[in-house]
């Protein structure tokens, strides 16, 4: 369909074996196939109804420059969603003007993905001046996290505000936050910034019109920039570099080389590779030390191969007390006590 539309994100080509396979699985010939005439109808249809959709939707946020126009909102990338109660949302849009976000459900219904509207419901008819933020939240029937972020929201578009003094921004870090999001910095990574006074100051700045536009439009550049496939490629070249250099692994040293946080590791599905590499380096590092502590015994015995040897003699020159040597390597504990038995009996 959306070849036939040309609304591909990129350029492709469709090639004649799958037009060909098609034609097979319907029991179609090549010769139906080229005589088939295409009711107008059908082209205009299928061309136009993209168009037609975005065209006659409008953002429904009362507060909004945009309420009610028709062909305001902005269609993003993401055209279908299964979510976790295995309903299904379809033609995902926002409002570029206040920056909420739609979808329509099955039945064509227009859904607010975003807390915005019903939030400002909720409070136009509990909103109180001299209220607190928790009886607030109890009367309006959300938590007290979810309407710090509401109350920021609406504060920076001048409503809701305890008094009537106007909260002005600054420049600069407005594009600190837009800056941090173009370089696909997370929002938790951007919240811990220091030039933040505290979390309600991030959360004005989180919601300013033009940093939730550069949120949006990232998701859709972030979806098709790199593959997660090759994200875990990334990975696992930093994990084979630390490896090699026998430099520890661990989830913080990764990040730390990637520039990434901890969640980020976590949404790539790389935190399995990191734990299985961290046990592969264990590994390496009690194979050498093996070899090493074995290499030490052979040069005590060939040292002393004309002294009757005390094993507690050997312990000592290798450096390991008998009691954590067996706990580590019970097999060179065996191997000493027979090596050592062996030497005795030709003295």
């Amino acid at each position: 369909m959306q070849y036939a539309r040309g609304t591909t994100k990129t350029k492709r080509t469709l090639h004649i074996s799958t037009i060909i396979k098609i034609l097979f699985e319907n029991k179609i010939t090549i010769e139906d196939f080229l005589n088939l005439q295409v009711p107008r109808k059908f082209i205009v249809s299928i061309k136009e109804k993209k168009q037609i959709k975005l065209a006659k939707t409008c953002c429904v946020a009362p507060w909004c420059k945009n309420y009610k126009i028709n062909g305001a909102l902005t269609k993003t990338s993401t055209n279908y969603k299964n979510l976790v109660d295995n309903s299904t949302l379809l033609y995902y849009m926002y409002c570029p003007e206040c920056g909420c976000e739609y979808a329509y459900d099955e039945s064509e219904n227009l859904i607010e993905r975003t807390s915005f509207i019903d939030g400002f419901n909720r409070l136009s008819s509990t909103w109180d001046y001299n209220i607190s933020l928790e009886n607030l939240a109890y009367k309006s029937c959300i938590s007290e996290e979810k309407l710090k972020r509401l109350l920021a929201y609406f504060n920076i578009r001048g409503m809701f505000l305890k008094n009537k003094k106007t909260i002005v921004l600054k420049d600069d870090l407005i594009n600190i936050f837009i800056k941090e999001i173009e370089e696909g910095k997370s929002l938790k990574e951007i919240m811990s910034l220091k030039c933040w006074k505290g979390y309600r100051e991030y959360l004005l700045y989180r919601f300013h019109k033009d940093v939730m536009s550069a949120i949006i439009t990232k998701k859709v550049v972030r979806n098709t920039e790199v593959t997660i496939g090759e994200k875990s490629k990334r990975v696992l070249e930093v994990l084979e570099e630390l490896l090699k250099n026998d430099i520890p692994i661990t989830l913080k040293k990764v990040c730390t080389i990637l520039n990434v946080s901890p969640e980020t590791i976590r949404y790539w599905k790389c935190n399995k590779l990191i734990a299985d590499y961290k046990v592969k380096q264990k590994n390496n590092v009690i194979q050498k030390n093996r070899e090493i502590i074995k290499e030490k015994i052979e040069l005590f015995i060939e040292e002393n191969n004309t002294c009757y040897i005390k094993t507690e003699n050997l312990y000592k020159y290798i450096g390991v007390q008998r009691n954590i040597l067996w706990r580590r390597y019970p097999e060179i504990t065996a191997y000493i006590t027979n090596k050592v038995s062996q030497h005795n009996k030709l003295i």
